[in-house]
């Protein structure tokens, strides 16, 4: 019970840091409007890469966007279980693969 009490008031705090614009968690390190312009402009994300002086899969992150229903969506799904994920995936998979026939 008394573990409930703390929880509350550690939630309230924070509520009121995020509200008074204390807690906003961390910098941007990339500049997501370059990486979108440089890859509208033909360039591939291992150049992109190379250009800003990060890792390509950092790349790949900015401009990836799951779609919502994908295999890629639900790989990336963090509050599904490892096993739930991989399980969705196949039955997803296979519900594409017998679409197609």
């Amino acid at each position: 019970m008394e573990r409930r009490f703390i929880n509350e008031r550690q939630r309230e705090g924070i509520l009121r840091a995020k509200t008074g614009g204390v807690y906003l968690g961390g910098k941007r390190r990339l500049d997501r409007e370059q990486i979108a312009s440089m890859h509208a402009a033909g360039d591939s994300p291992a150049a992109i890469a190379k250009a800003l002086g990060c890792s390509r899969m950092q790349v790949c992150r900015v401009l990836h966007k799951p779609r919502t229903g994908s295999v890629s969506a639900l790989r990336t799904a963090p509050h599904l279980s490892l096993m739930c994920r991989c399980l969705a995936s196949q039955w997803l998979l296979r519900l594409s693969s017998t679409a197609r026939r």
